[in-house]
């Protein structure tokens, strides 16, 4: 079974190692968890529900390139260094936190909420060497880990894409 373990086992980003530059995750989410974001949330499932409805074809190849790249459990680093590249390409600052390999990214709101966390994990149940070959029809799209988790990474880029095209800016920080 799988560890479990809080954000604040994980104190330096990268490797960096200096209390002067720990991350702002780890400073940040000890404090945001127990106040209200509400708002916030109830905007960003609003912003979801419509993106999925009108434009999946973007989030779907985004799904299909991080199925692509296997990720077993424990060995998501391959995967990891992709999200980190794609994040980056989007303007994102983002740092891998090792040694779980968990890949974090900030979207800069506009300082007036506390920052909220959207989340996806990257391994998958299936083994190093599983076949990754993709099915897909009019209707869908089938392989390993597909949905398990590469959707749900997408989904991340998705969230990002929409609240861009929309030109929202957030009350606060988007993990």
């Amino acid at each position: 079974p799988r560890s479990v373990r809080r954000h604040g086992d994980y104190r330096a980003v990268g490797e960096r190692t200096d209390n002067a530059q720990q991350s702002d995750f780890a400073t940040t989410f000890g404090r945001a968890a127990h106040e209200p974001v509400a708002p916030a949330l109830r905007q960003i499932r609003e912003i979801l529900a419509v993106a999925v409805a009108t434009d999946q074809q973007h989030d779907l190849l985004m799904a299909m390139a991080v199925q692509q790249i296997a990720a077993p459990t424990f060995a998501e680093r391959e995967r990891a260094a992709f999200v980190q590249q794609r994040f980056a390409v989007e303007g994102l600052e983002a740092d891998i936190v090792y040694p779980a390999g968990n890949v974090f990214a900030r979207l800069p709101g506009s300082g007036q909420a506390r920052p909220v966390v959207v989340s996806a994990h990257l391994d998958t149940v299936f083994p190093a060497g599983t076949d990754l070959s993709l099915v897909r029809s009019a209707e869908k799209i089938s392989g390993p880990g597909i949905g398990d988790n590469s959707l749900g990474v997408a989904g991340l880029f998705g969230l990002l894409w929409e609240l861009r095209q929309r030109e929202i800016k957030l009350p606060g920080d988007l993990w």
